[in-house]
């Protein structure tokens, strides 16, 4: 993509359709963006955003006047001149400038939030977009975006035209070529019409876990596992129990051997799936184990007003392995997630897997330390704190709090690395 400084036909169509609108109309939509940003993080006057693709430039525009700060790049040099045009007339300069977000210096560890609404379809390289982000976001910021789902069944908000998202790229840029002329094709064509699993794959997770209720025979899975950590295959009928069971202490002596048959079998998928080398497949085996210990004690269920509910963190994570469902939503079902403890095992094991490449070995962890645990270590405090605090865990400024988290979790690990994983039967004391 690049700028066209020319009047482009789609981009005045835009704005004459969309040049009545005024900010009062806007605020509805202001408070709803804010609030779903907000659940993921604090914005005040020293919080720093970024939208991508300003369209009118209505959100930098409320942002200033309610004194926060929003900086806005959008490639379009008309729609920056009208956004600029409608500040002034509400007594603010915006800070908006004309880029291309696959090209922009944006910097490094600049903003904490950084919002694309409706952008990425019509980014051609839409992944070099998405490092750009990364690298200009903060430790900790987040990237708030939403796009087209190309097999949505609802109308298409990119053009009225039936399943139109269904469509093959080649055709869809027929279509609208042919009824709104080839500017189309510089600026306002969906370049992407973005599917879940396109999505995973994109941010390195591969091809989705198993759906929920699906369990395998495990025979041909066993060889890529160490035979301490071997699962037989899971039997439905086990399953079914475990995703009816509240467990009790009394109960301990037959719970926990079945939930440690599960975990056997994620693990041996995982490590076949992400065709883990050998060196790293027992220190994997011991990081899930350890994790769910730490996160829930393993356990899926708890009971509440004398109902079973999933175990809920106070900040929403769910399940056996503590996922939080915000986070994770378009990754995993969320009614998997809440109610089948396999497919919370699954898609716990995953993101682990994840963590343990992508900031264990590719981060180099267990050579930096000396000791492939490390690689386990780094996987943990990405998956607790969040990718950027992979290495906290040998960090001399990380918090207490932190300290005392994977100090908990690498004590839990040691025990199973011992064979002592049973010994999770000690939450359940008294």
């Amino acid at each position: 993509m690049k700028v066209h400084p020319e009047p482009l036909t789609d981009v005045t169509r835009y704005i004459e359709s969309h040049k009545h609108l005024t900010l009062e109309d806007r605020e509805a939509e202001f408070q709803s963006t804010m609030w779903r940003i907000e659940r993921f993080k604090h914005v005040d006057e020293t919080t720093r955003m970024l939208e991508i693709g300003i369209g009118t430039g209505w959100f930098p525009i409320m942002c200033k006047m309610k004194g926060l700060s929003c900086k806005g790049i959008e490639i379009s040099p008309q729609l920056v001149e009208f956004a600029m045009e409608f500040g002034r007339r509400h007594g603010v300069e915006p800070d908006i400038e004309v880029g291309n977000v696959e090209d922009a210096e944006l910097g490094e560890s600049v903003y904490d939030i950084v919002i694309a609404a409706s952008v990425f379809e019509h980014v051609e390289d839409w992944r070099r977009g998405i490092q750009t982000i990364y690298r200009a976001l903060r430790p900790g910021g987040v990237l708030y975006f939403n796009s087209t789902n190309r097999f949505s069944l609802a109308p298409s908000q990119e053009y009225h035209f039936p399943l139109y998202g269904w469509l093959p790229d080649a055709w869809r840029y027929r279509l609208r070529k042919s009824r709104q002329g080839e500017d189309i094709m510089k600026l306002g064509i969906d370049f992407n019409q973005f599917t879940h699993p396109q999505l995973r794959r994109a941010f390195g997770f591969g091809d989705p876990i198993p759906a929920p209720g699906a369990y395998f025979e495990s025979s041909l899975l066993d060889w890529f596992i160490p035979a301490a950590f071997a699962a037989g295959s899971l039997d439905p009928a086990t399953v079914k129990r475990l995703n009816s069971w509240v467990p009790r202490p009394q109960d301990m002596d037959s719970y926990l051997p079945m939930v440690r048959d599960v975990l056997r079998q994620v693990v041996a998928e995982r490590a076949a799936a992400t065709r883990l080398q050998a060196d790293y497949q027992r220190p994997f085996a011991w990081l899930v184990f350890a994790a769910a210990w730490q996160e829930s004690c393993w356990r899926q269920f708890v009971a509440r007003n004398d109902k079973r509910v999933p175990m809920e963190s106070g900040s929403g994570d769910i399940g056996l392995m503590q996922i939080n469902p915000k986070v994770w939503r378009g990754f995993y079902d969320l009614h998997g997630l809440r109610w089948d403890l396999v497919y919370n095992a699954r898609a716990g094991a995953d993101i682990l897997a994840h963590h343990l490449l992508n900031y264990g070995v590719e981060k180099r962890e267990h050579q930096v330390t000396g000791s492939v645990d490390s690689l386990a270590r780094a996987a943990y405090a990405a998956y607790n704190g969040g990718p950027r605090r992979y290495d906290r865990y040998r960090r001399a400024d990380a918090s207490a709090r932190e300290r005392k988290v994977d100090a908990l979790f690498f004590a839990k690990y040691r025990e199973v690395k011992s064979g002592k994983e049973l010994a999770v039967k000690a939450c359940y004391a008294g």
